[in-house]
């Protein structure tokens, strides 16, 4: 028996201690207290300074179902439109999808309905202006619906401005929010034309991500100008980019630059007055001038990049066979000849315009037709008389004199029978865009649009840029949309931010008009 007793009081101890062990010491109301290591436990299971004890069990001092941090654990009371929530360790409350707290009571909870109240759109304290409004403004789903009179719109970001804006007169929103004139008038709703520089007979004209490139034969000098309008440094403004003012000699490289291109690297014009095709790096100050080889022709026309090359087109040409377009590496090497003129020469020279996209070489020219070639194509010669291969026409083209190239079409001038007309880029016959024009030369395309310049300085739509849209019944004379009052157009370029254009005029000047 008294071996028994030992047994069972061994057993006793040893459950004692391992109860103690894993209940730790507390107090009466559950809060931990020091253990025999001099630590702290924090509550039944070791709760954590983010937490509390509620009901022997740890919980979160940002739950709002157990009072947030607060010393009691009654759950936070609901509210009007919100949900109860935890903030700055007290009970607080947040408001559903559309709705705020705008009295700043919180006994009625979110009592704006932000989604719908025009006092309160979007947010508390945001009204729906009535400025120019035709009618109540209505918020809907937290933004302002303006009905504004005709001619205002709201542009603003500040819903109290209601419809604060002009469109017939605000160059920054003319016609439409948004919509600038970049530097020109805004009048009746429509961009007026903006004059980047002014100069005297300026010909040619390039656009680069930066600058307006143009040319002045009677100069020799080509100046440039920021796409923005100005220059720096502030002065000279325009810049002079080849020519005396720049510190050239003048040479054969700068003696009637005519035609000029850019890709924002290296620019590359005609020297018409001494048959030359030259090249300049974009960057300033100027760097050499450099020939792209020798003499390529006594009359280089205009000119185009693609490829990796730079394609022209000649007017020179007394003795068959003469070559009317050609080719050359951007570094100045592989000189090509692409298309030698119609047979006899005399008869058909005449420079024409050039454009290319990325596989094929398009150009008119004046006194025969429009043609394409593909990169890569062997020479070949125009019309149908001579030796072959003959290059690739377009039917009932005649004369062409611009050329300009879409994702679909090719378009072109045609001087002397005063039409505009395009054709699919992979051949077939001609449609007319326009008729009965004043000496239709310069085009350029743009989005829906096909852009022209009249250059005659008598008729009915002499001395204008006109469009007319891509897809439509060819328009007439003067119902032929006029965009702009130009003495003598020259030179039209689409470029992303709108139409640019010279003034090929004594007292001339470069344009834009913002698209």
């Amino acid at each position: 028996m008294r071996r028994s007793w030992l047994i069972s009081a061994v057993f006793v101890s040893a459950t004692s201690i391992a109860c103690t062990a894993l209940l730790g010491d507390y107090s009466a109301n559950g809060t931990a207290t020091t253990n025999n290591e001099g630590g702290t436990s924090g509550g039944p299971g070791g709760c954590s300074d983010t937490e509390k004890t509620c009901n022997g069990a740890c919980v979160s001092k940002a739950d709002p179902n157990a009072g947030c941090a607060t010393a009691v654990c009654t759950p936070c009371a609901s509210t009007t439109n919100g949900a109860p929530a935890c903030k700055a360790g007290g009970c607080s409350f947040t408001c559903n999808a559309g709705f705020d707290d705008c009295d700043g009571n919180p006994a009625n909870g979110c009592e704006g309905k932000t989604s719908s109240d025009a006092a309160n759109c979007g947010k508390c304290g945001d009204p729906c202006g009535a400025t120019n409004t035709a009618g109540a403004a209505l918020c809907m789903a937290g933004k302002c619906a303006f009905t504004c009179t005709v001619g205002f719109a709201h542009c603003s970001a500040v819903n109290a401005t209601g419809c604060e804006t002009n469109l017939d007169k605000d160059p920054l929103n003319c016609g439409a929010c948004g919509h600038s004139c970049l530097g020109g008038a805004c009048t009746k709703g429509t961009c007026e034309p903006f004059q980047l520089a002014s100069t005297s007979q300026p010909s040619g004209l390039a656009v680069d991500k930066t600058h307006v490139y143009f040319t002045s034969p009677s100069l020799a000098s080509i100046d440039r100008v920021q796409r923005d309008g100005k220059c720096m440094p502030a002065a000279p403004c325009p810049q002079a980019f080849v020519g005396g003012a720049a510190g050239d000699p003048l040479t054969g490289q700068t003696r009637g630059p005519t035609a000029i291109v850019s890709d924002g690297t290296d620019v590359y014009w005609t020297a018409g007055a001494a048959g030359l095709v030259v090249k300049r790096s974009a960057t300033l100050p100027p760097g050499p001038l450099k020939t792209l080889g020798s003499a390529m022709s006594t009359n280089p026309g205009y000119l185009a990049l693609g490829a990796g090359k730079v394609w022209w087109t000649s007017g020179f040409g007394s003795v068959d066979p003469a070559a009317h377009v050609r080719s050359v590496n951007v570094d100045g090497t592989m000189l090509a000849t692409v298309a030698n003129y119609q047979s006899p020469v005399t008869t058909f020279k005449g420079t024409g315009g050039i454009a290319t996209d990325a596989s094929t070489v398009y150009w008119a020219s004046q006194n025969g037709n429009v043609y394409h070639a593909a990169f890569g194509d062997p020479l070949c010669t125009e019309g149908s008389v001579g030796a072959g291969p003959f290059c690739k026409a377009y039917g009932s083209a005649g004369g062409g004199y611009g050329v300009a190239v879409d994702d679909t079409f090719t378009y072109w001038t045609e001087p002397s029978s005063g039409t505009v007309k395009r054709a699919p880029k992979a051949g077939g016959q001609a449609s007319f865009i326009a008729t009965n024009q004043d000496l239709p030369q310069a085009i350029a395309v743009m989005g829906t649009f096909v852009y022209w310049g009249n250059a005659s300085n008598t008729g009915p739509t002499a001395g204008t840029i006109r469009r007319a849209p891509i897809i439509a019944a060819p328009c007439d004379a003067a119902a032929c949309e006029k965009i702009a009052a130009v003495a003598a157009p020259d030179s039209i370029i689409a470029a992303d931010d709108g139409i640019y254009w010279v003034n090929n005029n004594v007292t001339g000047g470069v344009y834009r008009l913002a698209k």
